[in-house]
């Protein structure tokens, strides 16, 4: 449709309306057409349907009798009977289909298909047609054909003739339409072109159409028109030039700048004020920018910019400019904005005039001003140097931010710095020197809770000169204030006063509340953590123990939650997080203790269970996250989990023991098909599994114990020069039985599970900073430590202190972090490598590139080194897709300014890529085998 009013629209006027009236008209004879089209084949219709009506009857009293006897005969004869001029076939069928008999042109072989309408006859011109010859679902048919040949002639010559009918009337109205219309818009066409040349510039134009009708009306008004519009032209040329003859020879510079920007109109003024003229400016797009001084011109664009964006007015804009021959002048600028009459933002008018004269009175004034100051500075230099220790003095005194205030003998205050009437809320109105320190602190609008206690022993310290006192006061807005009290007394031990000093510590003490608060929640939400968790179920057993009572520790894994994290991302993960802790605090009672010990791992500890409450309160939890869901953008997300139970002491003599066999529990409804909650089981297979787990968690106390694990220690290399940078330390643990060196990664995802990680972690930092501080000489020594130890909030002070006490550069000791276990606790992973740099370590990213999102996260994470993992490393030659994420790795890394290490390098062709692709250093069994450092602690290496 727009495609064919685009194509009118480029027609002429008379085009126009040839083609929509003939349209028209054409699609209205079309419609006549078809109606009596329709009409025609629906009177047809009808007809032959009263036709079967009559028919339909008389077939069937006819030949019914004779196909109820069954006689083939007699059947035969009924139908030879009923056959008819109009009728061309008729078959008689059982209720199986048997033909029983037929008579008729086509009655033999297969029927046609029955016709619903005279239009599906239109083919063979015959109607066929079926009626039952019995009641029932089982009756015989009697089938027939009936001869339509003169009804559908009767349609055809309808519709030829009323074709033939629109043809006539059609070419009809094309002729009246040629007599009437054509010159009607012969007359449009000459006041189109008329009005064209109106528009070009020429207002002589006249149509003189003296005609009467509603064409010669309108060529008359628009001679007039154009007989007004040439006055008013005539009238703007006038005025325009009166304009330019004001407006060209004022003082100031006028001109007016778009809505944009753009200059559009410049008097001759500014050839005056700068050297260019008006012709020069308004050709040159970069004026005015390039008459503006350089060091004002970010200033000026600022305020222009800000003037057309708001369309604001403003006065005496200062700044400097460059007039033509190089000379700086300075100018004021004034502007407002411009309105079209109908509300139109039309720009902006800047007026701008020249103020030299004006600065340079106001630099001779200034430099007259200045002497005048230094004189004053000398006349006064006497004064003020008999002044300086009191102004001293009293300046230390209040600008500090804690109250200090000196009473003499008498207990009237002397002085008082406004800190002081801060701290006691003490109104400004009030009078505080002279006044009795007691008075005074009873007109303040904060006052001590014991009032009475504290005035009675500040008494006694001023009245008995006591050497002094350290307290802190509650306030009744509940502001606690520090107080000291020391005795003042002169150069021969004679008492002046005293001199009290308060300070707000209100924020402190809340601080050292919140401190210890978030020392036992965890910062996601706001659950207690592993760490009072632990404590608290150590608590609980012990309690337990003494009144005989059962203690229920609940474990709570969420099922397949990591899938949550890939798809989602870790902040949407944590947002559901945030919400199901939430929900499940909702639902429990003050008795039962609730923490997050892990990524999605909770922990619940009640006293005193008994079966019932223990089956009641499972039952609640997994009710309580059936029912959670959450929207996740379009998708509905709901969460299913498994929840493993263990009692102390049914089942275990120890908190610890009692944490693997609810870990246990949980695992062993995990094995249930997870979303269902168990009580630990001693026969089940993941319980078996949980205490070859506690086993291995006492092999690896008893290794700690007897200081057992060794360090190896295996150098990182530069990749082009071949220098040892430094060296890893690895941890390895013989075997008792075997004498066989354990490798870490046959024993550190248990250490991990279990919470030992955090003391194997802290012996390799006091081995390695042992070999460090043995070697003072030497190079610097890594260590990994695990997302569960970068936890700890005393992780980074425990590190500082042993290099402390050891002596140690903290240069010289790299701390490594893996990958996910950054991303899996990036705030912590933060904050610790944060602590890691004010300490003075380098921290790396180890296994780079093993997460999913690895160049996503590594700019919220500030490391020092990106450490790629080997499996992108082992295969490279091979490999064309490490290749590609290798040299990528190697791009982001350069982009942020980190060093690299390739780790796993395995030859030499290796060594060699790695090299042409930048990577900084390397290291590998190709390089060098791990050595052994040490047994235990005091050993030490040369690492040069």
């Amino acid at each position: 449709m727009n495609a064919i009013a685009r194509i009118l629209r480029a027609l002429s006027l008379r085009t126009q309306l040839v083609v929509l009236l003939l349209g028209v008209e054409a699609i209205a004879l079309g419609f006549l057409v078809a109606g009596g089209y329709i009409f025609d084949v629906a009177r047809s219709e009808a007809s032959l349907q009263a036709h079967l009506g009559q028919v339909r009857p008389l077939l069937a009293a006819s030949v019914a009798p004779a196909v109820r006897s069954g006689d083939g005969a007699a059947i035969a004869a009924a139908l030879r009977g009923a056959h008819s001029r109009g009728i061309e076939y008729l078959v008689a069928k059982s209720p199986e289909g048997t033909v029983l008999a037929a008579e008729g042109r086509g009655a033999t072989g297969t029927l046609p298909r029955l016709d619903a309408t005279l239009e599906s006859a239109r083919d063979d011109r015959r109607f066929d047609s079926a009626l039952p010859l019995a009641d029932g679902p089982d009756a015989p048919m009697l089938y027939f054909g009936l001869d339509v040949t003169n009804r559908i002639a009767s349609v055809d010559n309808g519709l030829r003739n009323g074709i033939y009918k629109a043809l006539g009337a059609f070419l009809m109205s094309l002729l009246l339409f040629m007599l009437v219309v054509h010159p009607i818009t012969q007359r449009l066409a000459r006041l189109t072109a008329a009005a064209r040349r109106v528009e070009a510039g020429d207002y002589a134009i006249a149509l003189d159409d003296n005609t009467n009708d509603d064409v010669g009306r309108l060529g008359q008004a628009f001679d007039r028109m154009a007989s007004m519009v040439r006055a008013r032209v005539e009238e703007l040329e006038a005025s325009r030039a009166r304009f330019h003859n004001i407006a060209d020879y004022t003082y100031d510079v006028e001109s007016w700048f778009g809505p944009r920007g753009e200059l559009l109109w410049i008097n001759k003024s500014i050839e005056r004020l700068t050297g260019y003229t008006a012709a020069e400016c308004l050709e040159n797009n970069a004026f005015p920018w390039l008459i503006v001084h350089p060091d004002d011109l970010e200033r000026v664009r600022h305020e222009s910019h800000r003037a057309l964006r708001e369309r604001t007015s403003g006065s005496d804009f200062e700044f400097r400019i460059v007039r033509k021959d190089g000379s700086i002048e300075w100018i004021a600028n004034s502007w407002q904005p411009i309105y079209a009459a109908e509300g139109r933002f039309l720009g902006l008018r800047s007026s701008l005039n020249s103020i030299q004269r004006l600065k340079n009175t106001e630099f001779n004034l200034r430099s007259t001003l200045t002497q005048l100051e230094r004189v004053n500075e000398l006349h006064e230099a006497t004064s003020i140097n008999a002044r300086n220790e009191r102004s001293r003095l009293i300046a230390l005194l209040s600008a500090m931010s804690f109250g200090v205030a000196f009473v003499d003998p008498k207990q009237r205050i002397v002085y008082s710095n406004p800190a002081f009437a801060e701290a006691w809320s003490i109104p400004s109105s009030e009078t505080i020197i002279g006044e009795s320190l007691f008075e005074v602190l009873q007109k303040a609008e904060d006052v001590v809770t014991e009032l009475d206690a504290f005035s009675a022993r500040l008494q006694q310290i001023v009245t008995d000169q006591m050497a002094g006192s350290d307290s802190e006061l509650r306030l009744m807005s509940g502001r606690t204030l520090s107080l000291q009290i020391r005795p003042v007394l002169d150069d021969h031990g004679g008492c002046l006063g005293s001199v009290l000093i308060h300070e707000d510590i209100t924020l402190a003490r809340e601080a050292q509340s919140q401190l210890a608060f978030l020392a036992e929640r965890d910062a996601l939400t706001g659950l207690y953590n592993r760490r009072r968790f632990e404590r608290e179920l150590s608590d609980r057993c012990d309690g337990a123990a003494r009144a005989r009572e059962r203690v229920a520790l609940f474990f709570l894994d969420l099922d397949e939650f990591k899938g949550v994290n890939d798809m989602f991302g870790h902040r949407m993960g944590d947002t559901v997080l945030m919400q199901l802790a939430g929900e499940i605090r909702t639902r429990l009672r003050k008795n039962e203790f609730f923490a997050r010990i892990g990524g999605d791992e909770f922990a619940l500890v009640v006293t005193g269970a008994t079966d019932e409450t223990i089956r009641s309160l499972a039952e609640r939890l997994m009710g309580v996250i059936g029912n959670f869901s959450v929207q996740m953008g379009e998708v509905r997300l709901s969460l299913t989990a498994s929840l493993g139970v263990a009692m102390y002491p049914q089942h275990a003599n120890d908190p610890q023991s009692l944490i693997a066999l609810a870990d246990a529990a949980m695992y062993q409804a995990k094995d249930a098909g997870k979303n269902t909650w168990r009580i630990y089981r001693p026969d089940h297979a993941a319980t078996l599994r949980q205490r070859s787990l506690v086993t291995w968690n006492d092999r690896l106390r008893h290794a700690l114990r007897r200081d057992a694990f060794e360090v190896h220690l295996q150098g990182v290399f530069g990749a082009i020069d071949g220098d040892r940078r430094y060296a890893e330390a690895l941890l390895r643990m013989p075997d008792e039985a075997t004498g066989q060196l354990l490798l870490p990664s046959q024993f550190i995802p248990i250490a991990e599970k279990s919470n030992l990680i955090i003391d194997l972690d802290r012996w390799t930092l006091d081995n390695v900073i042992e070999l460090l501080a043995r070697d003072p000489s030497g190079g610097a020594i890594s260590v990994n430590i695990s997302g569960r130890s970068f936890d700890e909030p005393g992780i980074a002070d425990y590190i500082a202190s042993r290099l402390r006490g050891q002596g140690v550069d903290p240069s010289r000791l790299h701390v490594e972090i893996t990958e996910t276990a950054a991303i899996r606790d990036m705030r912590d992973a933060q904050v610790f490598i944060e602590r890691m740099h004010r300490i003075g370590c380098k921290v790396c990213l180890d296994d780079f590139g093993a997460g999913f999102a690895s160049f996503a996260y590594i700019k919220q994470l500030p490391v020092d080194v990106l450490k790629i993992d080997g499996l992108f490393v082992r295969n490279l030659c091979r490999s064309r897709d490490n290749q590609v994420f290798v040299k990528a790795m190697l791009d982001i890394a350069r982009g942020f300014g980190k060093a690299t290490v390739a780790e796993s390098v395995e030859d030499q062709s290796s060594l060699d890529m790695l090299a042409s692709y930048g990577v900084d250093m390397v290291q590998g069994f190709f390089l060098e085998t791990p050595a052994k450092a040490g047994t235990g602690r005091g050993a030490a290496i040369r690492l040069t």
